[in-house]
């Protein structure tokens, strides 16, 4: 597929602030509510940032609204208003931030939102690298493995830095990572759910060839759906972005609480990186995925 920067911003920000949100909720109910209205309006910013961006990738942006009266079918229905519920909840909560129940309340708001956000791509059934069960939990565990490392750089003061949250923060950043490493491996030897053969109708593994090509010049779903550059690359691509979203941070992390480098600097860089790391995974993520209407336009 051809990724989107709009939809790759989108996913990366959004998703890093719903994490942000949930992880702060389950902060609070532990009894660490340290920052709470810095939390808010760091999440919140990142969240409205890639909700706005993810318009440019609409046809017509000024009828976004209309997404929102398809809930009880689309998943991005369902995103929108269960964003817009987390907004105002975020909004409720500002003004009573050490107000436990609606943490609670918030956190679980995010976590719909996030599951709506990757059932848009779970529901797919013609992309076999979006429809399968790897899907929601790495982009669940990569939201909140980044609202995480960004809650503990906000909590965080100069010279303290809390051990069990940096212990937390570290875990959830490897297990997030390492079931990408799994998906990545999964994708390497997934085979489309149908072939040429089946679409007619003849028994699998019979060659089937067009006597013509489809189109005489690229077509729109050539161009969106046929995305073939970045996967020539993308073995070094997968390094990139696990150096910078796990492998960097967490080193960061270690020499933090080493104490050989400075808390916050380190922590607000290793955030960056993470978030990076990320983008360079989601631009992955759509340019290795594989439609199954590309059949009709294999050579």
């Amino acid at each position: 597929m051809n990724p989107a920067l709009s939809v790759i911003f989108f996913t990366v920000f959004s998703g890093a602030g719903l994490g942000l949100l949930l992880v702060g909720a389950v902060a609070t109910a532990a009894g660490r509510i340290g920052s709470p209205k810095a939390v808010l309006v760091v999440a919140v910013i990142l969240t409205v940032a890639g909700l706005l961006s993810s318009t440019l990738h609409l046809g017509q942006p000024l009828r976004a609204w209309r997404a929102f009266s398809q809930w009880r079918t689309s998943w991005l229905s369902r995103e929108g208003v269960a964003a817009v519920a987390t907004l105002i909840l975020a909004m409720v909560t500002w003004w009573f931030p050490t107000a436990e129940a609606l943490w609670l309340l918030l956190g679980l708001a995010a976590a719909i939102t996030l599951r709506c956000t990757a059932g848009i791509y779970t529901s797919l059934k013609t992309v076999p690298e979006w429809h399968n069960r790897w899907v929601l939990p790495v982009f669940s565990g990569l939201s909140i493995s980044a609202g995480g490392l960004l809650w503990l750089t906000i909590t965080s003061g100069p010279n303290d830095l809390d051990l069990s949250a940096w212990a937390w923060v570290v875990s959830g950043v490897a297990l997030a990572w390492v079931l990408k490493s799994l998906y990545w491996r999964w994708i390497r030897s997934a085979a489309l759910p149908v072939s040429a053969a089946s679409a007619i109708g003849m028994p699998e593994g019979t060659e089937v060839k067009g006597l013509f090509k489809p189109h005489t010049e690229t077509n729109y779903l050539m161009r969106e759906m046929g995305y073939t550059a970045i996967r020539r690359h993308a073995e070094w691509l997968r390094w990139v972005a696990l150096g910078l979203g796990a492998l960097l941070p967490i080193g960061l992390l270690v020499l933090v609480q080493a104490k050989l480098l400075p808390i916050w600097p380190s922590l607000l860089v290793a955030s960056s990186l993470m978030l990076l790391g990320q983008v360079a995974e989601r631009w992955l993520f759509f340019a290795e995925a594989r439609h199954v209407v590309q059949l009709y336009y294999r050579p």
